[in-house]
């Protein structure tokens, strides 16, 4: 989302809705679970326009943008409008919606739509696009970035891999005089963000149903009670606020 996106430096690791939602939303998540969401009858289903929808305008941008970034506010209104003064909806919704952008968020790190800092000794030499692919070739020898500054399950590449994957992604390791140490491996990814918005409005800006089940494949079965509404929810998150 060039030009409308916020710099990479106002986005958070890995935005945690999830923190105050589960703690309240357990004992009230109700509804049906497993299977592609399916068509029904009801004001909750209403054509959708495909065309992009993520839009930001003087200041402004829709709803589900400020959600990956973990904005709490926004996440409160948008459930005080589905919920009303319900207070089970209130924790089903909550949990509803922290599911949505926990699922965009896991594709957009398995995509790499990472941001790099660009005063980095090491990141700070390639461009965006070198760094997500050296990112990917990380991924590819099983060290990838675990969505909070670190690597997934602990595993941690050697110099030598950082060598390898950057000749996997197409560029020459003889021409980089100077390497992260073995000791300051483990923070490769200590200041990369996840460009989970930048990802959302590329591949799904439309915000359609049918746009996101496809994004997000198998993880979009476990939402399919959101998916039974999103004629009401869809309006909501597209709003600019």
């Amino acid at each position: 989302m060039r030009g409308g996106r916020p710099p990479p430096s106002t986005r958070a690791a890995r935005p945690d809705l999830r923190t105050d939602a589960r703690g309240r939303a357990r004992a009230g998540r109700t509804g049906s679970r497993g299977g592609r969401p399916r068509a029904a009858a009801g004001p909750d289903f209403a054509f959708e326009d495909d065309t992009a929808a993520l839009t930001v305008e003087r200041g402004r941008e829709a709803a589900i943008l400020r959600l990956l970034r973990g904005d709490h506010a926004v996440l409160e209104r948008l459930v005080a409008r589905l919920a009303g003064s319900d207070e089970g909806e209130a924790r089903r919704w909550r949990l509803l919606l922290a599911d949505l952008v926990d699922a965009v968020i896991a594709r957009a790190i398995e995509a790499n739509a990472l941001d790099f800092p660009e005063d980095d000794p090491f990141w700070g030499r390639f461009t965006p696009a070198e760094c997500r692919d050296i990112a990917a070739a990380l991924a590819a020898l099983g060290y990838r970035f675990d969505g909070l500054g670190g690597f997934a399950d602990g595993r941690v590449p050697s110099q030598r891999d950082l060598s390898l994957a950057v000749g996997y992604a197409g560029l020459d390791p003889m021409r980089i005089r100077t390497w992260p140490s073995e000791a300051e491996l483990p923070d490769l990814f200590a200041r990369v963000t996840i460009a989970a918005d930048e990802f959302l409005t590329r591949e799904a800006g439309g915000l359609t149903l049918s746009e996101l089940v496809e994004l997000l494949g198998q993880r979009a079965d476990e939402l399919a009670d959101l998916w039974n509404a999103w004629g009401r929810v869809r309006p909501l998150l597209i709003e600019l606020v």
